[in-house]
Formats: C-alpha cells, structure tokens, sequence
C-alpha cells in the first residue's frame, strides 16, 4: 500500500470514531429528535463563537483595553490571550 493510501486509511478510521462518538453523545443525552448532525452543528457554532470572542479580546488587549470573554473565562483561555499577545 503506498503512503497515500495508508494516509487515507487513518483519516477513515479518525472519521469513524468520531461518528461513533457522537452518536454515543445523541444516545447518552437521550433527546427523541436530537441527530448528529444537531450535535456537529452545535460544536461548530461554539467553535465560531469562542473563535471570534477570543479575536476581539486578542484586539482589545492589544490596544489595551479591558474586554472579558463572556462565557469563555477559564485558565486555559487565558494563557491563550497571553501567548497571541506576545506574539
């Protein structure tokens, strides 16, 4: 098999445990209209959100200006900022 094919090999097997797991989440949540697709949606959207929160605090640090993330404040986040502001 050449090294192509070996790489598409792992991403298949990436994508199939990540469609097993969420579809773990939809049975564990136990909601009667809740798809996968609901739940890759919603981990989208709160990518996005947390994404273009995250910029605007990068901004406003930058231009130093004091903007909380609204619902993104844990440690973690925090050393993000740190680490793009002294970039």
């Amino acid at each position: 098999m050449s090294a192509g094919g070996t790489q598409n090999l792992k991403t298949i097997k990436k994508k199939k445990g990540r469609e097993k797991t969420l579809e773990e989440i939809v049975q564990e949540l136990n909601f009667p209209e809740l798809t996968v697709g609901d739940i890759k949606l919603k981990i989208k959207t709160t990518t996005t959100r947390y994404t273009a929160e995250l910029a605007g605090v990068i901004k406003s640090e930058r231009n130093n200006e004091n903007k909380p993330l609204s619902c993104f404040s844990d440690s973690a986040t925090k050393l993000l900022i740190q680490e793009k502001i002294e970039k």
